[in-house]
């Protein structure tokens, strides 16, 4: 579960789950953006978590594989493709700054594992 980065005490709360995702034993946990025009905000996010360095490299294949089996099949749409669904961890500055950088945390990225925590 996440909330938009458009209301503060949401930040704090993405801020709060991610830390207790990885101190629950992932190796990362990333917040990603989806815009939605119908949500009071017209944007919502969600947590995407790591088990494993491998998680990433198999995760890309595995929309690619699934994006080319949706083309071969006819099923291609004007609107996703698979950087799409990979930019989605892409964040305004402050937003990524507001969830991964904290005075204790001078020097967290998206991608850090736990333990750079």
């Amino acid at each position: 579960k996440a909330d938009t980065f458009n209301i503060p005490s949401c930040v704090d709360d993405i801020r709060k789950w991610r830390r207790d995702l990885i101190n629950a034993g992932f190796l990362s946990c990333s917040y990603g953006s989806i815009t939605i025009s119908s949500y009071a905000t017209g944007q919502i996010g969600f947590l995407m978590c790591r088990k494993s360095e491998h998680d990433i490299i198999s995760h890309k294949k595995l929309v690619q594989n699934r994006y080319d089996r949706m083309v071969e099949r006819g099923l291609e749409t004007s609107y996703y493709h698979p950087k799409l669904q990979e930019s989605c961890f892409d964040l305004p500055l402050w937003v990524e700054k507001s969830i991964y950088v904290s005075d204790d945390e001078s020097n967290f990225l998206s991608g850090s594992n736990k333990e750079e925590l």
